[in-house]
């Protein structure tokens, strides 16, 4: 699924992957999620993906920020449609 996304971005000209979870709930599943999402942008990713720790939210010019969000944060954040 992050991989699709990350590829997904990469041919789309997208400027970011967010990754979505619980894991400040659900620690040991969803947080290994995220922990899994971050190593695999990183491993397979090095030369197209930055972190958001890594570029404090700036990615340099042609690269993919890689950053993740709780759910219950990220839905709020969605704009309501009218």
């Amino acid at each position: 699924m992050i991989k699709a996304a990350i590829d997904y971005a990469l041919a789309k000209g997208r400027k970011s992957v967010t990754l979505v979870h619980k894991g400040n709930i659900q620690k040991f599943t969803e947080g290994a999620f995220r922990k899994w999402g971050y190593e695999l942008a990183r491993d397979s990713y090095r030369d197209k993906v930055v972190s958001w720790e890594e570029c404090n939210g700036n990615p340099p010019t042609g690269m993919i920020l890689i950053k993740d969000a709780i759910a219950d944060i990220f839905f709020q954040q969605i704009p309501a449609q009218a």
